[in-house]
């Protein structure tokens, strides 16, 4: 294109060159940036691959030795890098590819009803783990993760969560201890064996080993089809246009963005509580939420201006402004004003909507 430009002279076309090195600067300008999305992405997902690589040897400690306080807080400290990993991951969207899609959304599927997986008060038989119809295998849970309700979580982050912060009267401990075996016990009915402690014991500890496999496996996917991506990305050869490469980049970004703010949102009403206490200097989990969303609209790290609005976009500038104002409102807010933080994270995903109806 460039090559076009100057093969012309000065006098006879001199608008036409400038015109179009001036589109090739725009042009160059989104592919980097396109770039810099897909290196953000590969990188988070990189982090999260290693955390849940760490996550997963601290449960085969736990479960292959008598298990103690020592090695379930550190199962805890690895779910909760974990979790902190796959937020970042939210920035970005995935491949169109259904099975991806799949993949990529039941990993931090949110949020996960107790009794669905597990025993709760007052009902002692509920759950996966004491379901004795339903043998245990990842073909399995696939099926039953939100089978008929989006609550009903089988699989992902949140289901090891469950498992790892169990609602019961008794010590996490004492649910995954095996007891010593008694050689002279008595002889039980059928039904008997199926709800002995031991065998629901057995099932829970078996449930969370799979969890943790099928969640390293699932970022193993994501990554590899990250990199797929960027091999058979376009050559310079078969070049979109400036305009169709804009609106895409735009449109993929303010999704994800809006899809993060939703789930943050959801986190922070039901999930700091259990498992993220916020002190008065820090709120681990908010901080997470926002950087995430400053990953997705600004992957080289800069927040004003944002590199996605850097150039002329569809989206007009009083509303860019509008989005900066939320989020300077945000990193201003009170680490335990936790009610304060969800009417902004709402205020920002209304905002992020009037983005997407712009385009």
């Amino acid at each position: 294109m460039l090559c076009v430009s100057f093969c012309f002279s000065s006098e006879t076309k001199p608008t036409e060159s400038a015109a179009t090195l001036q589109v090739d600067a725009e042009y160059a300008y989104w592919v980097a940036l396109q770039e810099e999305y897909s290196v953000a992405k590969q990188t988070a997902l990189q982090a999260a691959f290693t955390n849940s690589r760490k996550l997963n040897q601290c449960i085969q400690v736990f479960l292959q030795h008598p298990p103690t306080e020592e090695t379930l807080q550190q199962c805890r400290k690895h779910w909760h890098a974990t979790l902190l990993n796959l937020i970042l991951i939210k920035a970005f969207t995935f491949g169109h590819h259904e099975i991806i899609q799949t993949i990529s959304n039941r990993l931090s599927s949110f949020p996960a009803l107790r009794g669905y997986i597990d025993s709760i008060k007052g009902y002692s038989q509920s759950g996966i783990v004491n379901d004795f119809s339903l043998s245990l295998s990842k073909e399995n849970l696939i099926e039953v993760h939100q089978q008929w309700h989006t609550e009903e979580v089988a699989l992902g982050i949140h289901a090891l969560g469950v498992l790892l912060w169990p609602d019961h009267q008794h010590s996490a401990l004492t649910l995954y201890k095996l007891p010593n075996p008694t050689p002279k016990a008595p002889k039980k009915s059928q039904l008997e064996k199926k709800y002995d402690s031991h065998q629901i014991i057995v099932r829970r500890r078996l449930y969370l080993k799979l969890l943790i496999n099928i969640l390293e496996d699932d970022i193993a996917i994501l990554q590899t089809n990250q990199i797929t991506e960027l091999h058979h990305r376009q050559s310079p050869t078969q070049k979109t246009s400036t305009h169709d490469i804009k609106r895409q980049l735009i449109k993929k970004t303010l999704s994800a963005a809006q899809a993060l703010t939703q789930y943050c949102s959801q986190l922070l009403k039901k999930s700091s509580s259990v498992y993220f206490k916020p002190t008065a200097k820090e709120d681990t989990l908010f901080t997470t939420c926002l950087q995430s969303l400053h990953l997705a609209l600004s992957p080289s790290g800069k927040f004003q201006p944002f590199d996605l609005f850097a150039k002329p976009t569809p989206i007009p500038k009083d509303q860019i402004k509008s989005l900066e104002r939320v989020i300077l409102k945000l990193l201003s807010t009170p680490p335990k004003d936790q009610k304060h933080k969800r009417v902004i994270m709402r205020s920002l995903n209304i905002t992020l909507k009037e983005f997407e109806n712009s385009l």
